[in-house]
């Protein structure tokens, strides 16, 4: 079993060779086909993998004849159990701090994204990776050197975790909302009315 431990990470992976935290290509989602292809994602692919644990999702469907209108979608667990999304992480050091400065290392991470199951296309073309259970040791695994074949066999695992998930329908709220109303199924009688 591969002994692991929690810790907060900045959403958007940086490579080690970066010069800069902020990269000028975004990297908050991995795209697992041909992943280790790409040197950002190559290092990691190989020992430094991690689990995301998440409640949930949205994702954000595109009104197909408009192409404006977006209607946000909360993805779960139907069970309401903690998912593990596929992840990668670096650490990443600041060269311009000095040696004894406590944020010289920031750890930077993101989550692998796949073609999205049958399930969830009608809503987006896209889904992380949800692992199941008995792939999260071997996904955590530094001794497990990664490659693309350990990649593809991850996604395939994921598949039948992906296509269970409960899809909820909830309402565009304002911008920097937050509060358990965010998870709220759309009712026709549903109403924001700020606190």
């Amino acid at each position: 079993m591969a002994v692991g431990r929690v810790e907060l990470a900045r959403w958007s992976l940086t490579p080690s060779w970066s010069r800069e935290l902020k990269i000028k290509f975004p990297t908050v989602n991995a795209r697992s086909e041909g992943i280790t292809d790409k040197a950002t994602w190559r290092g990691p692919v190989k020992t430094h993998r991690a689990l995301i644990p998440v409640t949930g999702y949205y994702e954000w469907q595109t009104d197909p004849t408009t192409k404006k209108k977006k209607t946000p979608f909360y993805i779960h667990s139907a069970t309401d159990e903690v998912l593990a999304f596929a992840g990668l992480y670096s650490w990443w050091k600041d060269p311009a701090k000095a040696a004894e400065d406590p944020t010289l290392w920031t750890l930077t991470a993101t989550i692998l994204t796949s073609s999205a199951v049958d399930e969830l296309l009608h809503i987006h073309d896209r889904n992380p990776v949800p692992l199941p259970r008995d792939w999260w040791d071997d996904w955590l695994d530094p001794d497990l050197v990664g490659d693309q074949h350990f990649v593809d066999a991850a996604i395939h695992a994921a598949l039948p975790v992906a296509a269970q998930l409960d899809i909820i329908e909830v309402a565009p709220l304002p911008p920097n909302h937050d509060g358990a109303d965010l998870i709220l199924p759309v009712t026709t009688d549903l109403r924001f009315v700020p606190v």
